[in-house]
């Protein structure tokens, strides 16, 4: 689902511009994961290069930490949009996915980003908060001129997708996901829904353009028959971290989703 008329501000339709291509599709690249994990993932050792690697092989737009979009900073021409990670998690603590703020809309207008990016997981004692936190950034985003966007996932990070499914099933993404979207997101990355026609209905239901997320590492034929499916089912394009930031050759396999994104 693509935006065809930008009412909702000059800013916003400027920078969504920078995060969805013409098609209306978008290949957003997640290559910082270590506020979330305490071990290191292949791909983030040498974020600049990783970022690099991504842009040639066709991302429309990264998610990053402000101090490495700091670092990666030279890599940007002006052509790939960014979105600032607004919240992280206290990986190592007894409660690992609740809330912490790291960043501000005010902070991320003024170091460049077109956006703001913010994991939204319920089904947790902080759902009180994450909502109102929710709400305050829709405002704000809108009053700035920043793009919204929300990763509407599974309420943990590692587990198997196969294990999420059976834990919360299809019917929490689609909650979730239309939670955002009704509290002014202007896109939202899920998980797979575990069907093709499943994934259709959540689409169709949330009314913004989705995008389905990287999830855990998986074998590259699966991760792009997934992205294909997606596609399939009308999504707008993915939010990928591990499985690009983890590949063998990063730019081929952007470049290879990228593709099916398009339809070429």
């Amino acid at each position: 689902m693509a935006y065809k008329n930008f009412a909702l501000n000059t800013g916003k339709a400027i920078r969504l511009k920078r995060i969805f291509n013409e098609k209306g599709k978008a290949v957003i690249f997640a290559p910082v994961h270590n506020m979330t994990s305490p071990d290191p993932y292949k791909g983030q050792i040498d974020v600049a290069r990783s970022v690099s690697l991504a842009a040639a092989g066709g991302a429309t737009a990264m998610v990053m930490s402000k101090g490495f979009l700091r670092l990666s900073a030279e890599q940007w021409d002006g052509k790939i949009g960014i979105l600032n990670y607004l919240f992280t998690y206290a990986a190592l603590s007894p409660d690992p996915i609740a809330q912490v703020m790291i960043s501000s809309i005010e902070e991320s207008a003024r170091i460049g980003a077109d956006g703001v990016c913010f994991f939204v997981g319920l089904g947790t004692k902080d759902d009180k908060q994450v909502l109102e936190l929710l709400g305050k950034a829709g405002d704000l985003c809108d009053r700035y001129g920043l793009v919204f966007a929300a990763e509407a996932e599974f309420p943990g990070f590692y587990e198997s997708q196969e294990n999420q499914l059976k834990k919360h099933g299809a019917r929490y993404l689609k909650f979730t996901a239309r939670v955002c979207a009704e509290l002014g997101c202007d896109l939202i990355s899920t998980n797979w829904t575990g069907s093709q026609e499943s994934f259709a209905e959540l689409v169709d239901y949330v009314k913004i353009p989705v995008l389905i997320n990287g999830g855990p590492k998986m074998p590259e034929a699966d991760f792009l028959q997934m992205v294909e499916s997606s596609i399939k089912a009308g999504g707008s394009g993915c939010l990928v971290g591990r499985n690009f930031s983890e590949a063998e050759d990063i730019e081929k396999l952007v470049r290879d989703a990228a593709q099916i994104i398009n339809g070429q």
